[in-house]
Formats: structure tokens, C-alpha cells, sequence
């Protein structure tokens, strides 16, 4: 399911993202406690094409999608890390 909305995403923002990325993200998503599978990592693709997109990017950059979540957990969280860890 996430990869076929994954595609979607990537037809959309014009920018390629590797099914190795996608796994990468899924295990991103794992380290938000508020919010729910699939959205949670749906919602990080979804910001970091359209962050690439904006920038004139045509591929994924996970660094970003890092920053994102980083973002998501505040600055003091002590996942931040284990998000070190996954990028």
C-alpha cells in the first residue's frame, strides 16, 4: 500500500525516491509516538518530495526527511539519536 502511494507522491512532486529509501523512512517512522501507521511515514514522503521539489531536486534526499522527523520529535528527545542511526 505505501508503495503505491509512494509513486503517486513521486508523480506528482517529479521526484525519484529508492524502495531502499521507503524502508529507510518506515523505520523512520517508527520513532514518532503520535501519529499512525501508514500516515506517519506517507506524511514525512510527502513533506520531503515536496521540500525537494521546492528546491529543483529530482531525487529523494533522506537527510532531509531526517531533519523532518528530528523536527517532529523536538530537540531534546532522545530518539533524535537513534534517527542518527537510521540516516
Amino acid at each position: 500500500m505505501i508503495q503505491k502511494k509512494v509513486q503517486g507522491y513521486s508523480k506528482y512532486h517529479h521526484v525519484v525516491i529508492d524502495s531502499k529509501d521507503v524502508e529507510k523512512i518506515i523505520s523512520m517512522a517508527k520513532s514518532i509516538p503520535d501519529r499512525y501507521f501508514p500516515d506517519k511515514a506517507l506524511d514525512i514522503i510527502d513533506y520531503t518530495m515536496a521540500w525537494c521539489a521546492c528546491e529543483d531536486m529530482e531525487r529523494f534526499n533522506l537527510e532531509v526527511a531526517s531533519d523532518y522527523v528530528t523536527s517532529l520529535l523536538g530537540k531534546d528527545n532522545k530518539n533524535n539519536e537513534y534517527m542518527a542511526n537510521i540516516a
